[in-house]
């Protein structure tokens, strides 16, 4: 039996290099499983009852539920646009947060979502708790942004990416925290805008899919080839 070399050289290549990418499948597979168990972790404990400590919000975490004490910073939010909510166009209200017993330790919450007339509301429809307040949420790293998200525009007040040097620069903070903090609660009563963001986070787990995508391409290359160069030979032999 003859086979064509390159032909086969290819082929052998093309198994190669579609079998890796499905075992590197698995490999997130179990990845995202362990991410998935840490994070229901997280929500089995009381984040009531858990103060974050001042080094986590620099530090590197995924994700780590607790509460912070301080006072809100209102005239210095960034209303980050636009933002969907069932359906609706609006704002993500971006707040700082000035932490208790630390002066210029500032940290960015973000509160949830309100409609783009929100700044102009009165009355109960309209959320900004003052004083000391107890807010508890997920601490998270800051987004990463897409290329394809436009450039803030601070001096009109026009903000599309969370950029948190940039944030910090604009509103003239001397030390912000390198995290985020998307709240859960804020104090008491808090019907009204903005509807908080902390929405349960539950990564999407395909990539048991996307192995068995790669394995049965690399079986349809092996198919083909046979099809192609061995099936042929061995009719013409019988």
């Amino acid at each position: 039996m003859k086979l064509p070399f390159w032909g086969t050289v290819l082929t052998i290549i093309g198994v190669v290099i579609l079998c890796t990418l499905g075992t590197w499948q698995l490999q997130r597979l179990q990845w995202k499983a362990d991410v998935l168990d840490a994070i229901e972790a997280e929500y089995a404990i009381n984040a009531s009852e858990n103060l974050l400590p001042q080094a986590m919000l620099f530090g590197d975490v995924d994700f780590k539920r607790g509460y912070v004490e301080g006072t809100y910073l209102h005239d210095k939010e960034v209303l980050l646009q636009p933002r969907m909510h069932d359906g609706d166009v609006g704002y993500h209200v971006l707040t700082p947060l000035r932490l208790s017993g630390a002066q210029d330790i500032v940290i960015l919450v973000n509160r949830g979502w309100a409609p783009f007339d929100w700044d102009v509301l009165e009355g109960d429809e309209v959320r900004k708790p003052k004083g000391v307040l107890k807010v508890t949420g997920m601490l998270r790293p800051a987004p990463r942004v897409s290329s394809f998200v436009p450039e803030n525009i601070p001096e009109q007040t026009m903000w599309y990416r969370i950029d948190l040097e940039e944030i910090a620069t604009v509103r003239r903070f001397k030390v912000f925290a390198s995290n985020m903090l998307y709240v859960e609660t804020e104090g008491e009563g808090e019907a009204g805008y903005p509807i908080a963001a902390a929405t349960r986070i539950s990564p999407n787990n395909n990539h048991a899919q996307y192995a068995f995508f790669w394995f049965a391409m690399a079986v349809a290359m092996v198919g083909i080839y046979i099809l192609r160069f061995i099936a042929p030979q061995m009719t013409c032999k019988t």
